[in-house]
């Protein structure tokens, strides 16, 4: 009887940290302070990447942009990629932000993750460019770091990877581990009735 107990008392912890995620909010603040022209600040650090371009449908390795302007050197590429962590929690108390809706060109100020991919959140200044808002940035980030240089390829930033069958295999991991984690209690289960 102690045994069964155990088990069930293992199961539902486990349970309770599968869904414990899922159901309770976050309650970490963000806070940004910002200086009067988020842009110049910007231009000042040689960190942080500023440029324009054109948001594409998100993937699973990120969000890609098709640059239309690269402010300070070389652009990297046709396509940069930000990093989806920003977008995630949106103003729910966490730094992240909405997303930029596909298609519409925007302004960023972003740090360069380890990762590879550019880090956009609440705090870090971003607008679209058909905005009286994302023009006066455009105009802030030329006056600080003069002409932008102008990307010339225009890949395609899609990828080879299919967002449907990466969720569709999120799933099936999930299903295996779930159903190793049932065979792992009835075997538990089934020994100590033959004991």
């Amino acid at each position: 009887m102690g045994r069964r107990r155990i088990l069930i008392a293992m199961l539902a912890l486990s349970v309770g940290l599968l869904v414990r995620p899922v159901a309770v909010g976050s309650v970490v603040a963000c806070s940004c302070v910002r200086d009067a022209d988020p842009i110049v600040t910007a231009a000042r650090d040689p960190q942080q990447a500023i440029f324009t371009g054109v948001v594409q449908d998100p993937v699973a390795e990120g969000t890609p942009v098709v640059l239309t302007r690269w402010f300070r050197g070389a652009a990297p590429g046709a396509v940069v990629w930000l990093d989806n962590a920003g977008f995630e929690d949106p103003f729910a108390g966490m730094c992240g932000t909405a997303r930029p809706p596909a298609d519409s060109e925007w302004i960023f100020a972003a740090y360069r993750a380890e990762s590879g991919k550019f880090g956009v959140d609440l705090c870090s200044p971003h607008a679209a460019l058909a905005t009286p808002e994302g023009q006066r940035m455009l105009q802030s980030a030329t006056n600080a770091l003069g002409p932008p240089a102008v990307p010339v390829a225009q890949p395609d930033p899609g990828g080879s990877t299919d967002p449907v069958m990466t969720g569709v295999v999120a799933i099936l991991v999930g299903i295996v581990a779930l159903t190793g984690l049932a065979a792992g209690i009835f075997l538990v289960a089934g020994r100590r009735r033959v004991s």
